[in-house]
């Protein structure tokens, strides 16, 4: 995702659009989906972003996967000693 809103070639044509899905569909149904037996699931709303909401919305997303997974390497691996670990707390 970072990659995208820091370089621009990495960019798809449709990069900026959006599919809004409602429902929860509890049965198994994406096998179904894969194999051609069934249709997928059709949005309930669709748009495209502007330039800079997209470029915004990435660069959100990047920053908050990246810091979910050092906070899961700090937690898990237990590297950087320095840092503090902010799942300890949680195990108490």
């Amino acid at each position: 995702m970072l990659c995208v809103v820091f370089f621009p070639s990495c960019r798809e044509p449709d990069w900026r659009q959006w599919k809004l899905y409602t429902g929860y569909d509890s049965e198994p149904h994406f096998l179904l989906r894969a194999m051609g037996l069934m249709k997928p699931r059709k949005p309930v709303a669709e748009g495209e972003m502007s330039e800079k909401t997209a470029r915004s919305f990435y660069l959100a997303c990047g920053c908050v996967f990246i810091l979910i997974a050092f906070v899961g390497i700090r937690h898990f691996a237990g590297i950087p000693e320095v840092l503090p670990d902010l799942l300890e707390s949680l195990g108490n």
